[in-house]
């Protein structure tokens, strides 16, 4: 008897430890199977809920850098906060520091309205950050750095020929600014709040750049709706500009011109009289921005002050009117200011890359009319025998061709060589006082030879218009 009790008891004990231990082990197993979609030791993040940084599990070293991905967890004040303690990365670290900042704007954009009143509280600080890598450009106009050297935007001798208006990217990889990225985050996110904190800030920023990029993000999201006060922001700025700062940005160096490009967009002529006084300063320097909004908006209606600003004896350097001549040849043959100035520049013999310059533009455009070409044609023929160089009048005679082909509507596309070769006729043919005897200077060069750069005998009039110039 005493055997069975003791076998009794010892099964009951047994069994009792047996379920505190299977007892202890259901919270275990609950915890790794509570979530099939959580990885073990990660928690969901709450965006708007947390507000201090997620701990990465304990054993994750797969990522080597874990600032470049974005932290969970972080509000939209935290993110902008490290959005103005952001420092782009040097050249060998430039990708990852891209990431980073994108993954940050991305992360706001993700919030929807709930990060709203963050980037209106930023916004209403007058305050901002640029993202420019150090020892490099600023990323405004990136894609065009290779076109326009240090600063991006157009080449450097693109505002020698005027050009269209030209307005800020809107595609670069990355924004300029911590204040465009978010005009770009608000925009994205959209509804009533986003727009009414945008137009707030188009009423009071004092930056041409901001205004551009608010007019872009104001008309996809009511297109038309903002028009007169984006015209009204822009017609204050360019009549009374902000004085500049010790430390001016690269940002607001093309300002003036977005907001010129502006006007121009939206063909607003009221402020013509007021760019007319803009156009030359005391100086003698042409305000090419205002000379494009002028011909874009007056079109043909512009020679007569094109013609008066050609003429203004104040501007005593002869490559600050290219932009105005350029822009005045596009009338050849439709207007008789237009023709005037053509004549003036061809007999006038000292100016020998002025000749070949206007010549050269009567072929300018696909969509001459046959009146127009042969208004040009006329005008060349009336011209030539005043003209005494057997260089220009052979390139009169080739632009008169090119004419008489753009004049038969079955003609195939004229082959060989670019237009250049068609002014020129082909190697050795450019404009005197370039370098060699027959005006073609680079021939010696692209030939991998060596000469004298400069007049040479034969061409007493070459370099008469060089540095002058």
């Amino acid at each position: 008897m005493k055997i069975l009790l003791a076998i009794i008891a010892a099964a009951t004990v047994g069994s009792a430890a047996t379920y505190l231990v299977v007892k202890k082990a259901e919270p275990a197993k609950q915890t790794e199977t509570r979530s099939p979609e959580m990885p073990k030791g990660k928690v969901k993040p709450e965006r708007t809920l947390l507000t201090g940084k997620a701990k990465a599990a304990r054993g994750e070293t797969t990522e080597p850098k874990p600032a470049a991905v974005a932290p969970a967890g972080l509000s939209a004040e935290e993110i902008i906060e490290e959005l103005i303690q952001f420092k782009p990365a040097a050249e060998k670290s430039r990708n990852a520091s891209t990431r980073r900042l994108i993954h940050r704007f991305e992360s706001l954009n993700d919030m929807g309205p709930a990060a709203l009143p963050a980037i209106e509280a930023f916004l209403a600080k007058n305050k901002d950050v640029e993202f420019q890598r150090e020892g490099g450009p600023s990323n405004e106009g990136d894609r065009g750095r290779d076109r326009g050297g240090d600063r991006g935007g157009p080449p450097p001798w693109a505002a020698m020929f005027g050009g269209a208006s030209r307005m800020p990217d809107a595609d670069s990889l990355y924004p300029a600014s911590l204040r465009l990225g978010l005009f770009e985050v608000a925009r994205q996110i959209g509804g009533t709040e986003a727009e009414e904190i945008l137009a707030d800030v188009l009423s009071q920023t004092a930056r041409g750049i901001e205004v551009a990029h608010l007019a872009r993000v104001l008309d996809e999201m009511a297109p038309g709706k903002y028009r007169d006060r984006i015209l009204a922001a822009a017609r204050e700025l360019l009549s009374n500009p902000p004085p500049a700062g010790e430390n001016p940005s690269r940002l607001d160096e093309m300002g003036r011109q977005y907001l010129f490009s502006l006007l121009s967009k939206y063909q607003d002529k009221s402020f013509a009289d007021k760019a007319q006084e803009m156009l030359v300063s005391a100086d003698g320097r042409v305000n090419n921005s205002a000379l494009n909004y002028l011909t874009e908006t007056l079109k043909d209606q512009s020679l007569p002050l094109l013609y008066k600003v050609y003429k203004d004896p104040t501007i005593t350097n002869n490559l600050a009117k290219v932009p105005v001549i350029s822009a005045a040849l596009n009338y050849v043959g439709q207007h008789p200011q237009a023709d005037a100035m053509f004549k003036e520049i061809m007999l006038d013999e000292k100016n020998a890359a002025g000749r070949w310059m206007v010549v050269g533009s009567l072929t300018r455009g696909d969509n001459l009319t046959p009146e127009t070409i042969k208004a040009r044609q006329q005008l060349l023929t009336s011209m030539k025998p005043d003209i005494k160089d057997e260089r220009m009048t052979g390139m009169m005679d080739r632009v008169n061709q090119e004419l008489e082909r753009r004049l038969d509507p079955n003609a195939p596309p004229r082959e060989g060589g670019g237009l250049g070769s068609l002014i020129f006729g082909g190697r050795g043919g450019g404009p005197p006082g370039e370098g060699n005897e027959s005006g073609g200077g680079r021939s010696n060069r692209d030939s991998g030879t060596t000469g004298q750069k400069g007049p040479q005998k034969g061409s007493p009039k070459g370099g008469q218009n060089g540095d002058k110039n």
